[in-house]
């Protein structure tokens, strides 16, 4: 079946031995709620200097390419910016801000490689991506997925004025999270498939979030290990992945 694949990347950032590479998801800051943005701003800094990989749904809901003349988007684009500076941020698209790449390029330098990424640390070889890619078993999102993300529809989508585009998508937010509560489990989870298909073509670790939960599972790829982490959204836990000489963890924010 040719959709249960994810993208493979051609090109594979290596990473200095001292520097880690931090990886965290589904932040979905708002333009209302001031603290989180604030919080994820003094985090953000905290890490200037490494390679910072923001897994998508830095937004919660992506308002379009005038965000970057919006006041309440200023303080994170600049963060974003100065980060870039020291170090290098790389922004891959979730399912609310799959076409926020172009205004984080041109507004805060932000990286923006497509769907997913692959670095290297030491001798670990890292894939990341948001991780709607790996539910493969969701055939109707990933066609879904494919209709609404060609430049077509998005053009389109983006002539619409702010405030339409903001209520047709908390419409169709709330029918999506209704439909999910219909689909089998199996549906909603990262296809094995997949992830061992990343395994075999040299992923030492996965990591992605998308799904909210936290999660550490260990695969065999020929007697190699290869271990996916799931990160728990940013916005309900301040969890994320550090990769660093070698060896990735979990890190909470206060542990």
């Amino acid at each position: 079946m040719g959709m249960r694949r994810a993208p493979w990347p051609r090109v594979e950032v290596s990473l200095a031995p001292e520097d880690a590479l931090v990886c965290l998801a589904d932040a979905h800051l708002t333009a209302e709620a001031t603290g989180p943005r604030a919080e994820f701003c003094r985090f953000a800094r905290s890490q200037a200097g490494n390679t910072l990989v923001l897994l998508g749904d830095l937004f919660h809901l992506f308002p379009g390419p005038d965000a970057a003349r919006r006041p309440e988007w200023r303080e994170l684009l600049d963060c974003l910016r100065g980060c870039a500076r020291r170090g290098k941020v790389y922004f891959l698209p979730g399912n609310r801000d799959f076409h926020a790449g172009r205004v984080l390029a041109a507004a805060a330098g932000v990286l923006v490689p497509g769907e997913a990424a692959r670095f290297r640390s030491g001798d670990l070889r890292v894939y990341a991506c948001h991780g709607d890619q790996l539910c493969q078993d969701d055939v109707w999102y990933q066609r879904m997925k494919a209709l609404i993300r060609n430049p077509l529809p998005v053009a389109l989508w983006m002539q619409l004025p702010a405030a339409c585009r903001s209520g047709i998508a908390r419409v169709l937010r709330a029918w999506t999270l209704r439909s999910l509560r219909r689909k089998p489990a199996r549906q909603l989870r990262p296809s094995p498939e997949v992830v061992r298909r990343l395994c075999a073509r040299g992923a030492d670790v996965i990591v992605s979030g998308h799904r909210h939960a936290e999660g550490r599972a260990v695969f065999d790829s020929g007697g190699r290990t290869c271990v996916h982490y799931e990160l728990p959204a940013w916005s309900d836990e301040r969890t994320f992945v550090r990769v660093r000489a070698g060896t990735a963890e979990f890190v909470r924010l206060g542990s």
